[in-house]
C-alpha cells in the first residue's frame, strides 16, 4: 500500500527531525524543509496528504509570519491537502488568522498544535486528512454539478476516446488548447474523467493504455502534454491531483494565469482563451487588443 505523503516545514532542525520521526513511525512518508520557498518547491514536485507548518519560520524574527502565507498558498492551489499549524507560542492573534474562515466559509487550517502537545500529532494528522479529504470531495462535486463555466471544463479523457473505444492522439492536443485557454484567461480548472454533461467518467480507461498504469503514469502522460504542446516553464502554473468521485478517479488540474501570453507550438501562434464555457481563438486584431489589455504591464 503506497504510504501517504507528509510535508513537514520547521526552521529548527531538531525540531523537523522530531515530527518526522513520529510521523515515519507511524507509516507516513515525510518530506522536510526549513523554508518556505522550498516548500513550494516540493509541493509541485510531489503529491500530500497533509502539510505541518510552523508559523514562524525565523525564531528570531517575532513578527515573521511566513508559515501563515504558505498556509494560505498551500490552501488555494493544494485545496486537497490537510493544513496543521505548530508553534511554540501563545499568539491568539495567530491562532484566529490561522482559523479564520474566508468568504466563502472554508477554513484554511484544520486546527492548531503547540509544540508541547506532540503526542497528539499522529492522531490530529489521521483526522485532518479525513476532514479534509471528505470536505474536498464535496467541494468536488459541486463544482462538477454546476456545470463547466469560464473557469471550469471537464474532459472525458487524457487520450482514451469513448466513441470510437480506442486510443486518439488528438485527445491530447484538446487537453493541451484547454490548458492554455485557462493560463491566458483567469486561470480555472480542468476536470479529467468527466464528461461534457458532468457525467464521471473517470480515467480508468486510460490507465488501462498508458504505458505507466497507475496515477504516476497518468501525471507524467499530462506532464509530456505540457512540454510538448506548451512549454516545460509553464509546469509551474499548473498543478494536478486525484480524487475519487461516484467510485471513479478525476484528476483535477487546477492552472493560475500566465504572467505573459501563452501560445500552442505548431500551431502558427493562435492565442487560445477562455470565452464562457468554451475555448476558442481570436483573431490577429482580437488577439493584439486582448493583449494588450491582459499584460500590457508586464510585456
Amino acid at each position: 500500500m503506497k504510504k501517504e505523503k507528509i510535508l513537514v516545514v520547521d526552521d529548527l532542525p531538531d525540531v523537523r527531525a522530531t515530527i518526522s520521526g513520529l510521523l515515519s513511525d507511524a507509516g507516513y512518508d515525510v518530506r522536510s524543509t526549513s523554508n518556505r520557498s522550498d516548500a513550494l518547491r516540493l509541493l509541485r514536485m510531489d503529491q500530500f496528504g497533509a502539510a505541518i507548518l510552523d508559523i514562524r519560520l525565523d525564531e528570531t524574527d517575532e513578527d515573521n509570519r511566513e508559515g501563515l502565507l504558505l498556509m494560505h498558498e498551500i490552501k488555494k492551489d493544494y485545496p486537497r491537502i490537510a493544513i496543521v499549524i505548530l508553534t511554540g507560542y501563545a499568539d491568539v492573534k495567530v491562532v484566529r488568522e490561522a482559523l479564520q474562515p474566508d468568504q466563502e466559509g472554508n477554513i484554511a487550517a484544520f486546527g492548531f498544535l503547540e509544540k508541547t502537545e506532540l503526542d497528539q500529532l499522529n492522531d490530529y494528522v489521521a483526522r485532518a486528512m479525513a476532514h479534509t479529504m471528505v470536505n474536498s470531495s464535496s467541494s468536488t462535486r459541486n463544482l462538477i454539478e454546476q456545470g463547466e463555466n469560464e473557469r471550469v471544463e471537464f474532459k472525458s479523457s487524457i487520450c482514451w476516446d469513448y466513441k470510437t473505444r480506442s486510443a486518439d492522439k488528438s485527445i491530447k492536443s484538446a487537453i493541451a488548447k484547454a490548458i492554455v485557454g485557462f493560463l491566458n484567461s483567469k486561470g480555472g480548472t480542468l476536470f479529467i474523467g468527466v464528461a461534457d454533461n458532468g457525467t464521471v467518467t473517470g480515467i480508468e480507461k486510460d490507465l488501462e493504455i498508458l504505458p505507466k498504469k497507475n496515477q504516476d503514469g497518468f501525471q507524467l502522460e499530462l506532464t509530456n502534454i505540457i512540454s510538448l504542446h506548451i512549454g516545460v516553464e509553464y509546469l509551474s502554473n499548473i498543478h494536478s491531483r486525484f480524487e475519487i468521485i461516484n467510485n471513479r478517479t478525476v484528476c483535477i488540474v487546477s492552472i493560475e494565469k500566465s504572467p505573459t501570453p501563452v501560445f500552442l507550438k505548431n500551431d502558427d501562434n493562435k492565442l487560445w482563451v477562455r470565452a464562457s464555457n468554451s475555448t476558442r481563438y481570436l483573431g490577429v486584431k482580437a488577439a493584439m487588443n486582448y493583449i494588450e489589455t491582459n499584460w500590457k504591464k508586464t510585456l
